[in-house]
């Protein structure tokens, strides 16, 4: 890791087996300061009589101050009463006996691996989880242990201000018992200072920051971008307490007053004798004292984004419920922001006796949502953004003014989620909503209708916003770099000549870690881990109590059941219905290929974690899509019908088939049913591939899609001697790996020759391929695999030759952090065709997006099974490299948990955010498909973590045993040659139309 790097640069102090922590070593003078500046009285009268364990357990970097940190921290408790201390650094401690002896733990300084052992670890998390208390000091945020981690808040990834340094610091809540010590003030303190990632104030209440406005913030060490230090925080843990300081590197820092006053009140509220509110604060200002330059009255609820940002402890803004409260009581000059409450349902209503009264004050007012104004005629309804296809959002927040300043330009493209507004008429709008083509920028200028968001009124000493932009935070509006600049500026006119603090906040949707944040060891594991967890979490399966007449794009109420999987699983969480309250819509869409493929999800955690209830979930959907679900039965289950075998699309789509989809959810179902060591779906698996081979034609190609009807009034014969050619892999390339597969379990010549014929060809037309959805790298991506397949079939150099070729283009093309840039065919020519087809999620080649619904999460497989196949360390470290990036852009979300552990279809990789262009018009940027995206990203990461690949980890299956059966019955030995001559009708498919030649 970075950090161990770094101190290895350092002088490395060996832990020896003796106790570092008593006081032998130590001058006498020093044990005097800490005796004297020790409090004298606890903090608040214990409930009982407490134990503490003082563990001083280094196995990196030892640092020098640990017998001072032990030793002060035994005079706390001695010499208050607040607890009896027990030095140790014996790991035994933790044995289950041992441990629960004591009320709380103290972690002194702790850098490594100071507890090892499973089982004793196990027993820490139990121990606080049920009610006992945590306390970290300094490098106690700095184990090699993620659970840990995640129950002390943090993980210290550098010191930027080494020791010596002198800084600034500010109490965030004055008031709060365990800061008030420090007194109102900043206070100015010298230590070495870390900087925290895998921290989120989403989880706990920070007590002490770093004052970034009067700290030297140019140290070439700093990687946080967001200006938020924390330095010292409480939180709860299921029933118990937790308090941690990064405070404690010097050995000074052992007899400063106020400091031993912090940790004994810490002590104590871990050990739950003094009352303190942990609530987390969500989100942070990073201005320091900055924020006190600007006068400003709030009229809102306390629970605003906005207010919450700018005032974190409540106390630094006056805040008033009405708008009569806060103009009778706002200074003369103030800046007096009316923000939207209860909205989208409830419009903000402001007398004209209010604007006047202001007025006399000479209050500059920023209003939101507002029924009236003065001298305007405002909308008495609120309109809602245009939709086209699949109820996808067209229109989009549009910068149309240089008010912004460099970070903001003109024509910059934002999205406010749920946008609700009051139609005005403005001139010289700041944002507008409009239908603009563009991935960052409105490339052609602003469409001819717009609809202003963000004016100022004609008076002069009002800001106008039509919508709620103070919804910010909760309603996830994006990208969140560009609403900082936003409200800069608005302050900023709130209050001229002031100066503005740069606001941040933890978005409650985000990446799991930075993008050159440094990865814990098992972090792979984890995400594994995440991704398998999620299905449950994700709400999606289906229950049979949920209402039919639902349109698939509404949020599910919280009181609705939960499936158990028997019922299927919905595909989806939809892109742009992202709700006011941050929530997202549901698609519950049953899909074979879904289904299929979260079997597969599930199957590879039931392996890979050793945990069978995955593996039961896994087989109520096979069971349900092979067995019972319309999308097999009927027609496709007839023997005698054109269609048996085939899966339909979907359930009401039935008789819709998608050549690829079946693909799909065969070879998911192959994968589940070789992680289950199970034979349930044999059969049925080969019926599938049967009956898509036999729709396949002798040059290798099966038309995309083929309607039940269609195929009953031609027969499937027609199909199977079509010369019919479509250089389109996405919709071909998959199809063969299934052919390939079966092959190499039953010698069944034609399934080879069709599938080598039909990537010969292919590849013989690179790079003249057609494009699904005009997306180039897609096409490459889909090939990796039939690719690395035919490698295992025929290992021969033209071979190896092709796929090194499609190979070479992903591994060139790969961004520095693993993602997969994605590359249109064409530019989009126009602001009309926004939004009207599915499409590409950037404008331009370069704009910096990759795609994990159609591009990258297939390369991942692809890639994988390739270096598999041919042992080529290229190729891994190609698929390490997307590993890596999907373990980073995995979700996290406290907030949503029904969001918390996936991936969404769009990533900007140079921003590290969810964000693109949006103007697909069916699976947009926030769309995170249960099967495509997030069932293959986690499969593929369990087959790493597991080291097999799915051709070895399905080699042994006994699917040969049944093939005659079906073979024989579904693809005579009279038709399985047959082909018409070579020439005599052929057609070449391009975006999805016929032309004959």
């Amino acid at each position: 890791m970075l950090y161990r790097s770094m101190f290895a640069l350092m002088l490395l102090v060996v832990v020896a087996q003796a106790d570092i922590s008593t006081a032998a070593d130590m001058p006498e003078a020093d044990l005097a300061k800490i005796r004297q500046a020790a409090p004298s009285a606890a903090t608040a009268k214990p409930k009982k009589p407490r134990k503490v364990l003082i563990f001083s357990r280094a196995t990196e970097y030892a640092h020098e101050s640990i017998p001072w940190g032990a030793q002060a921290l035994r005079i706390i408790g001695e010499k208050s009463g607040a607890y009896t201390p027990v030095l140790s650094e014996d790991p035994a401690m933790f044995d289950r006996d041992k441990l629960f002896e004591f009320d709380a733990v103290i972690f002194n300084n702790n850098c490594g691996n100071p507890v090892s052992d499973p089982v004793r670890r196990k027993n820490l998390l139990d121990f606080v989880r049920g009610g006992r208390g945590l306390v970290g000091i300094h490098c106690a945020a700095h184990l090699d242990w993620p659970e840990y981690t995640d129950m002390i808040g943090g993980y210290s990834i550098s010191h930027p201000w080494n020791a010596g340094s002198t800084v600034t610091i500010k109490s965030e809540e004055p008031a709060h018992p365990l800061v008030h010590c420090f007194g109102d003030e900043s206070f100015e303190y010298t230590d070495e200072i870390f900087e925290f990632d895998r921290f989120s104030r989403d989880k706990v209440r920070v007590l002490l920051s770093l004052d970034t406005d009067r700290t030297d913030m140019k140290r070439p060490k700093i990687k946080r971008t967001d200006g938020d230090f924390a330095l010292s925080w409480i939180r709860t843990y299921g029933k118990g307490h937790v308090f941690y300081c990064a405070l404690g590197h010097q050995k000074d820092v052992y007899w400063r007053p106020a400091t031993l006053e912090h940790y004994l009140a810490g002590i104590q509220f871990a050990l739950g004798d003094l009352p303190a509110d942990a609530t987390p604060h969500p989100v942070s200002a990073s201005a320091g004292k900055n924020n006190k330059t600007l006068n400003l009255v709030f009229c809102c609820r306390g629970d605003n984004d906005l207010y919450r940002v700018m005032a974190v402890d409540g106390k630094k803004y006056q805040r008033f419920d009405t708008p009569v409260q806060a103009v009778k009581n706002a200074p003369q000059g103030a800046g007096l922001l009316f923000l939207a409450d209860r909205y989208p349902q409830k419009i903000t209503q402001i007398d004209q006796q209010i604007f006047e009264q202001a007025a006399k004050k000479k209050l500059r007012l920023y209003v939101e949502y507002s029924a009236s104004l003065p001298d305007l005629s405002v909308g008495k309804t609120p309109a809602y953004l245009k939709t086209g296809p699949y109820s996808a959002i067209v229109e989009r927040t549009v910068v149309t003014s240089d008010a912004f300043g460099p970070d903001l330009k003109k024509m910059r493209i934002m999205a406010i989620n749920d946008c609700h507004y009051l139609p005005v008429e403005a001139k010289s709008p700041l944002l507008v909503l409009a239908r603009v083509e563009g991935y960052d920028t409105a490339v052609y200028g602003l469409s001819k209708e717009v609809h202003p968001i963000l004016f100022e009124h004609p008076r002069g000493d009002i800001m106008v916003s039509t919508t709620k932009l103070s919804q910010f935070v909760t309603a996830r509006y994006s990208p969140s770099e560009a609403w900082s600049p936003v409200w800069r500026m608005i302050l900023g006119w709130l209050q001229p000549g002031r100066e503005v603090p740069t606001l941040t906040w933890t978005p409650t949707v985000r990446p799991s870690f930075g993008k050159s944040q440094p990865l814990p060891q098992n972090a792979q594991a984890q995400a594994m881990r995440r991704g398998v967890e999620y299905y449950g979490k994700s709400r999606l399966y289906i229950h049979p109590s949920w209402p039919k007449d639902k349109t698939g794009i509404d949020p599910l109420p919280a009181d609705w059941p939960h499936g158990d999987g028997s019922h299927g699983i919905g595909e989806c969480y939809i892109s742009k219905r992202i709700f006011a309250d941050g929530s997202q819509a549901v698609n519950r869409t049953i899909r074979a290929d879904c289904n299929l493929e979260a079997a597969m999800g599930l199957a590879c955690g039931a392996v890979a974690l050793g945990e069978s209830k995955y593996g039961e979930t896994a087989k109520k959907l096979g069971d349900q899509i092979f067995f019972h679900s319309s999308i097999s039965q009927g027609v496709r289950a007839d023997p005698t019908n054109p269609c048996f075998g085939l899966l339909g699309w979907g359930v009401n789509s039935e008789h819709v088939h998608y050549g690829d989809d079946n693909a799909r959810a065969t070879l998911s179902a192959i994968a589940t049913a070789a992680m289950l060591k199970s034979d349930r779906w044999d059969e049925a698996i080969i019926r599938t591939i049967l009956a898509n081979f036999r729709t396949t034609g002798p040059k290798g190609f099966r038309p995309a899609r083929i309607e039940g009807p269609q195929l009953q009034a031609n027969g499937w014969r027609h199909y199977y001697n079509l010369d019919f050619i479509e250089f389109r892999p996405h919709m071909q390339s998959w199809i063969w790996c299934t052919y390939l597969w079966l092959y190499d379990k039953t010698k069944y010549e034609p399934f080879l020759d069709r599938a080598r014929t039909g990537i010969s060809l292919m590849m013989k037309a690179y790079p003249n391929w057609s494009l699904e959805a005009n997306r180039v790298e897609q096409e490459r991506c889909r090939m990796l695999l039939p690719l690395a397949w035919l490698v295992r079939v025929e290992d021969t150099p033209e071979h190896r030759k092709w796929l090194d070729k499609i190979a070479r283009y992903v591994i060139d093309l790969q961004d520095a952090s693993g993602a997969i840039p994605q590359i249109p065919g064409h530019v989009v020519t126009s602001n009309e065709n926004y939004g009207t087809n599915e499409c590409a999620l950037v404008h331009e080649t370069g704009d910096p997006a990759t795609d994990a619904l159609y591009s990258i999460n297939f390369a991942f497989i692809g890639m994988h099974e390739a270096a598999a196949a041919t042992g080529d360390v290229r190729y891994d470290k190609s698929a390490s490299k997307m590993a890596d990036f999907f373990i980073r852009t995995q979700t996290t979300s406290e907030v949503h948990p029904e969001l918390d552990g996936t991936w969404y279809r769009g990533f900007d990789f140079k921003k590290w955010d969810y964000w693109a262009s949006d103007g697909d018009a069916g699976w947009g940027v926030w769309t995170n498909e249960i099967g495509w995206t997030h069932s293959w990203i986690t499969a593929t990461l369990a087959l790493r973590q597991m080291k097999t690949s799915l051709w070895e980890y399905s080699a042994d299956s006994k699917i040969k045993r049944h093939f005659d059966k079906w073979r024989r019955q579904m693809l005579p030995d009279k038709n399985s040659t047959a082909c018409l001559p070579f020439g005599k009708t052929r057609y070449l498919i391009e975006y999805g139309r016929a032309v004959s030649n």
